[in-house]
């Protein structure tokens, strides 16, 4: 189990299925592969909007300073609360805009903004040193290595979803020889 769906989970898995709790166990791996679900849509949106080429061309209405904290978590579904720490993290950092101060992000900046998200979920979701390293590497300008990264991401998903099936698997061939009803009995 443990490739596709960590260690974390492996282990909470394996304590409720020696308590007898098959259902728990059961509902701990779907909310697993449903992250892994949601981070795959994630990743698939950044691909697209790289690809789109919004991500290259400038806003049709110039904005004062660049896009707001708001509007960019709006945009994105990150967080602001993401961002603010990111930005803490030294991983991105925001202009300042003159008149009220508030954060403002030029469209590179929401790129890499996407990169982060992309990359945390996708590669390095525990390791803050080695997500500043990756992103550190980053060229914001350069849009086909940011479409490299997310194209990266994507199939390291692909990946993680086989890993999961085949852990699946196992726990299931393990109810099947531990005689566990996995379907349930009709209510009266």
């Amino acid at each position: 189990m443990s490739p596709g769906f960590g260690m974390d989970v492996t282990a909470e898995v394996l304590r409720l299925l020696q308590k007898g709790e098959w259902n728990s166990a059961l509902w701990c791996m779907t909310g697993a592969q449903a992250a892994l679900y949601r981070d795959k849509k994630s990743a698939d949106d950044t691909l697209a909007y790289l690809e789109s080429g919004e991500a290259e061309s400038p806003p049709a209405e110039p904005e004062c300073g660049g896009k707001s904290i708001g509007r960019v978590s709006e945009e994105t579904g990150i967080p602001r609360s993401a961002i603010r720490y990111w930005e803490k993290e030294g991983l991105i950092t925001a202009d300042r805009n003159p008149a009220n101060g508030y954060r403002t992000f030029t469209p590179h900046q929401v790129r890499k903004i996407r990169l982060i998200h992309t990359l945390r979920q996708a590669v390095y979701s525990s390791e803050l040193a080695e997500l500043k390293r990756a992103i550190g590497l980053l060229d914001p300008g350069n849009l086909e290595a940011a479409k490299t990264i997310a194209r990266d991401s994507l199939r390291y998903l692909e990946r993680m979803n086989g890993h999961q099936l085949k852990g699946a698997y196992c726990v299931y061939k393990l109810c099947e020889r531990l005689n566990v009803p996995l379907s349930p009995s009709p209510r009266e």
